[in-house]
């Protein structure tokens, strides 16, 4: 996209904006689009060039009164001529700071085409592997291609683009500021995907599967994580390599996450939530919060380690999604008995990153049925579908509760699934969110009709993909023994 074309968008945009008779939770939404679309990336680029300072500061001045217009437009309507005369007079200073006159036009369109560079997509390659429409047409991994060419970038934009949540589907909190829960209403699939410690491979097949991506991509389908991309599987893996792992796996979702702000969603997990104030998080001797800390430090900076925090911090605790029949509820680790209604999840932030609730969400295993019925009751959802304990016949007869696929998948009582995406056989769910639910959480069904559990195929004994299909979904299991 040229500079006459992105402002040209951008004056067009506005204009609909101004001339909008009624407000509607989508204005605000708009409004953000065009800071992360246009604004911010034009920015950027018109900053680095002192005798275009003045433009870069009218673009940013327009954007502010357009968003004081919106708020405005619902909050003062006595003050909405003003607000409107102040956008309007910005919109011709912009025409006449950027728009192209006489031999500034080759100027004006190739400082646009550095813009061009800082917008992130992804699509897959004739090969099937995941690529970023950077100006060399990078391919990803290897590591060093995200890492320097992509990652500050991708992160700024998206910490961005968690704020275009409209209320109604991320509700406030009693400070104001955006809650711990999202409401899902909206939508025909739920890819979710459990634990992923570092397998960038592992997420790169899931979204190979199916229409994944396309249908991601498309906004046909929501995908969801529940919490920690990052730190290794293990105590024992713990080289620079294994912690940029994480940076990519996370700079992946990120990219994803700024395409896609209305339908990718990253719920945080206890690992995420230690490096904004939560508990210290690692396996067993070794914090892996300050090994992943240092290694982005030295390698990228405390500015990029900031912008990270900045995502984590701006990130949703847990999720509802809607079905024709019930919602199933989507967060780390469980319910707590501390949450008694959808208020306590909306606020579920507002006494801190240690509070006894959030930790209860982060890092509960109370897996019995009494406690999970009066938990569910309380928030009104039928299931319910976590990570954080990986679902081995060990830990499941620690805990309490039935392994599905080892090392993937398990269930508690027929009411929550377990799910981990970690190990080299991995898998995700697929949730039709059109087809009622059913009586036990593990006959949930996807969009094309076959069960919702994907188990993928392990990897070779090297630890290389075998292959890129994945196997057949795991038969429906037999009824448990009763709790």
């Amino acid at each position: 996209m040229k500079l006459v074309e992105a402002i040209n968008d951008l004056v067009t945009r506005a204009q609909e904006i101004l001339e909008e008779e009624s407000f509607d939770s989508f204005m605000l939404e708009r409004v953000y689009r065009i800071k992360g679309d246009i604004v911010d990336p034009s920015v950027r680029v018109l900053r680095a060039h002192p005798k275009h300072a003045p433009a870069a500061e009218a673009l940013q001045a327009l954007y502010v009164a357009l968003e004081e217009y919106v708020v405005t437009f619902q909050m003062a309507p006595n003050r909405r001529d003003d607000r409107r005369h102040k956008v309007e007079g910005l919109l011709s200073r912009v025409r006449r700071e950027l728009l192209p006159a006489g031999d500034r036009t080759g100027e004006v369109e190739q400082l646009l085409d550095e813009v061009r560079k800082w917008q992130v997509k992804t699509t897959l390659d004739a090969g099937g592997r995941l690529v970023y429409s950077t100006p060399d047409g990078s391919v990803v991994p290897p590591r060093d291609v995200i890492t320097r060419k992509v990652g500050p970038q991708v992160i700024d934009q998206a910490v961005k683009a968690q704020r275009p949540y409209a209320d109604k589907m991320r509700p406030r909190d009693v400070r104001g500021e955006p809650g711990g829960l999202i409401v899902l209403n909206e939508g025909e699939r739920a890819i979710v995907v459990g634990d992923l410690h570092g397998r960038y491979d592992n997420l790169e097949y899931i979204l190979k599967d199916k229409t994944n991506l396309r249908d991601i991509l498309d906004g046909s389908a929501h995908l969801i994580f529940t919490g920690d991309a990052v730190h290794p599987r293990s105590s024992a893996i713990n080289s620079p390599e294994a912690y940029e792992d994480s940076f990519c796996v996370m700079l992946l979702i990120m990219t994803l996450k700024a395409e896609n702000p209305f339908n990718v969603h990253y719920l945080i997990g206890n690992h995420d939530n230690a490096h904004v104030g939560g508990l210290p998080a690692g396996r067993g001797q070794v914090r892996q919060d300050e090994l992943f800390e240092a290694f982005i430090l030295q390698k990228f900076g405390r500015t990029v380690f900031d912008r990270y925090c900045d995502f984590v911090n701006m990130s949703p605790v847990s999720a509802k999604l809607k079905t024709p029949t019930g919602y199933v509820l989507l967060v780390h680790a469980g319910l707590s008995p501390r949450i008694l209604n959808d208020a306590g999840l909306i606020n579920i932030l507002v006494k801190g990153r240690q509070s006894v609730a959030l930790q209860d969400l982060l890092w509960s295993r109370n897996y019995e049925a009494a406690v999970l019925d009066r938990c569910m009751a309380s928030v009104g959802v039928k299931f319910i579908i976590a990570g954080h304990t990986t679902p081995t016949a060990e830990r499941a007869q620690r805990y309490g509760f039935e392994v599905i696929a080892e090392g993937v998948a398990g269930h508690v009582h027929q009411r929550q699934i377990i799910l981990s995406a970690q190990h080299n056989m991995f898998g995700y769910l697929d949730v039709d969110m059109k087809r009622p639910l059913p009586e036990r959480i593990t006959d949930l069904i996807a969009r094309d009709g076959r069960p919702a559990f994907r188990i993928m195929k392990p990897r070779t004994a090297n630890g290389s993909a075998a292959t890129p299909a994945p196997a057949e979904p795991a038969p429906a299991p037999a009824q448990p023994a009763p709790a």
